[in-house]
């Protein structure tokens, strides 16, 4: 192939240690065979360190397609090292289009910040876009600062965040997540039959987006805007590549044309009308859309934070394990344990649990708990102990025993025992006071005489007692 006119050039390094140059040209000239001579101009040479060096001149087009060709039939099929060192001709086309995906981003901010406004207000929609990127929003504020043009809450979100805004869906659970026991024990007591608990995990697993929320009733043809909406993530990735120059295909600007003029299309049938009623859904609807959008970020900001401290060793050994475990004869069998389950059983076991767990029956719960308690504190006493102590205090109050007590009882001397505490009282009078008044003795006498008349009233009565015993 001799040397042709070309304005674009693509030139690409290869390692040596896995084609040689001598091999890279007859692989090349063999792959754009179907170029006619004069069309193209290619090169293969080695640098300074033996690596091969392709060079392609041409035009537009054909440059566009030879760069396909050689990175589909080449670089890809032969998993070749490679480096593009120079692409002319994707610098082209990524400036021709770049301003189509200027006026789409300008139509998507647009319209977001217009309908949001619209439907929810200047404060809500500030809110919110503060809720969910606040951080962004702050940083790209304080650095404007200086400039002396102001910037929107919306200016300082990305183009991602635009997208993410309009598409995202978020839930509080995920469909596939593993509740702990803390979870499980605590959805379980907000729920009083397996309807409740059915329609609490639905709300947990619910997906909200900010479109169905908010945009989507603004269209009044919305299959169209549905259909553009799947194709937001093309234009995310044209815009990634024009942006940090990535190698495009010339198609893909015909395409972004395209896309445009579906999108202008679909906004033209915005309706920025809104009624109260319509507003009020709307608000409350953003409200769902951001607490469990905050919560996804909060759970994600987590993760990321006890990463470090995660034993990565460990958890690939549990999970070596689980693979092991989750073999198909393995799968087979649980499938087998869960097609044999009695859901009918099961249903009317748990409207049995439901119907047990009422008021009275958790207060009767907690009276028999209370009672067990007092058991075991008896449990804890020293039966034997207890027991022997008892039998001793029986044999001491038999009727023999009872009897003998009676008896000596009765044959106490009363009257000694009467005279004896007098002579106590007398003594104590005169070690303590010497000489005692008279009116003092007379009153002493006078206790002394009550005391000799109970004294023996006690007698008598115990005598009339042993009487009628003996009888």
């Amino acid at each position: 192939m001799g040397p042709a006119p070309g304005k674009y050039l693509l030139r690409i390094l290869f390692d040596h240690a896995q084609i040689e140059a001598s091999d890279l040209q007859v692989r090349v000239e063999r792959l754009l065979c179907d170029y006619p001579p004069g069309r193209i101009h290619v090169e293969v040479r080695s640098d300074a360190s033996s690596n091969p060096v392709l060079s392609i001149r041409g035009s537009l087009e054909d440059v566009d397609v030879c760069h396909a060709i050689i990175d589909e039939s080449l670089i890809r099929r032969c998993e070749l090292s490679f480096a593009r060192l120079v692409d002319e001709a994707g610098a082209e086309i990524r400036t021709r289009a770049y301003p189509t995906l200027a006026q789409i981003e300008q139509h998507l901010r647009a319209f977001v910040d217009h309908v949001g406004i619209a439907v929810i207000g200047f404060d809500s929609w500030r809110e919110l876009l503060h809720a969910l990127f606040r951080n962004r929003i702050d940083a790209l504020g304080e650095s404007h600062l200086a400039s002396p043009m102001s910037l929107s809450p919306l200016e300082c979100c990305q183009f991602d965040d635009l997208v993410d805004l309009i598409t995202r869906e978020y839930s509080y659970w995920e469909s596939g997540k593993t509740l702990s026991i803390a979870e499980l024990l605590g959805i379980l007591g907000w729920c009083s039959s397996i309807n409740e608990l059915r329609a609490a995990l639905e709300e947990k697993t619910q997906k909200v987006s900010l479109w169905d929320q908010v945009f989507a009733r603004r269209f009044s043809h919305r299959d169209d805007w549905d259909s553009i909406k799947k194709d937001v993530g093309f234009v995310v990735r044209m815009r990634h590549s024009v942006m940090h120059h990535r190698p495009v295909r010339l198609a893909a600007i015909q395409a972004l044309k395209d896309k445009e003029r579906e999108l202008s299309k679909a906004l033209s049938t915005v309706d920025l009308k809104v009624s109260d009623e319509d507003r009020s859904d709307a608000q409350e609807g953003a409200k769902m859309f951001v607490s469990r959008a905050t919560a996804s970020s909060a759970l994600a900001a987590s993760l990321s934070l006890s990463w470090p401290a995660l034993d990565l060793e460990a958890c690939r050994r549990q999970t070596e394990r689980i693979n092991q475990m989750m073999t198909l004869p393995a799968m087979e069998a649980l499938r087998r344990s869960l097609a044999a389950l009695d859901l009918e059983a099961f249903r009317r076991q748990t409207e049995r649990i439901n119907q047990m767990m009422t008021l009275p029956a958790m207060e009767a719960l907690r009276k028999q708990t209370e009672l067990i308690g007092q058991m075991r504190s008896l449990a804890a006493l020293d039966l034997e102990a207890f027991r022997r102590q008892t039998e001793r205090i029986n044999q001491m109050m038999t009727l023999p025993a009872m009897e003998a007590l009676r008896r000596s009882l009765a044959a106490l001397d009363l009257e000694a025992f009467r005279r004896q505490i007098g002579q106590a009282r007398t003594g104590a009078r005169s070690d303590t006071q010497g000489s005692i008044p008279h009116s003092d003795d007379a009153e002493s006498r006078s206790e002394l005489d009550a005391g000799d008349q109970s004294a023996d009233t006690h007698r008598l009565d115990d005598e009339a007692g042993q009487e009628s015993d003996e009888m």
